[in-house]
């Protein structure tokens, strides 16, 4: 899994360029901290990033402008946790959400040229084998925002891909 993610580092075009005051503009509701993350993540041209926060500082409300903005560049984004209650509330930010192991025993799904952005809430709950199975299901232009609090959760399993 680190030699996937080291194979993904500046691999990808960035979604989009955003600056500070449009985004502010569009999404008066954030914070500087929260725009700041957004805007990173907008920017970042690695097929996986983290978005690390305790809870009740505000995640859900930053991932629905990273959907938004996501979306606006052309990505389909779909969301992915650990536990349905987990995809329940990604679904709040208004992405598409379903378990990470529904997922992982659903077919293949077959790339449709779109790019395609996957949240993973709750990342830290993700055991060492869910995580490998579903990076290795990846297309080589999807990509992948995980998103969690270490200090909050671990895997039932073993490891801690997180």
């Amino acid at each position: 899994m680190v030699e996937m993610m080291r194979a993904g580092l500046h691999s990808q075009p960035a979604f989009r360029e955003v600056n500070a005051t449009d985004l502010a503009k569009a999404h008066p509701d954030l914070t500087e901290h929260q725009r700041a993350a957004v805007s990173q993540i907008l920017a970042s041209r690695d097929q996986m990033t983290a978005l690390e926060g305790v809870a009740g500082a505000g995640k859900t409300t930053t991932l629905a402008a990273v959907r938004a903005e996501a979306e606006r560049s052309g990505c389909r984004v779909e969301g992915l946790a650990p536990t349905s209650r987990a995809a329940q509330k990604l679904s709040e930010a208004g992405i598409a959400s379903t378990t990470l192991q529904q997922q992982l025993t659903s077919p293949e799904r077959l790339s449709a040229g779109q790019k395609q952005l996957y949240v993973l809430d709750e990342s830290s709950l993700a055991s060492t084998k869910q995580m490998h199975a579903f990076l290795h299901r990846l297309a080589q232009t999807d990509r992948v925002l995980m998103v969690g609090d270490v200090r909050q959760h671990q895997a039932v399993d073993a490891g801690r891909p997180y």
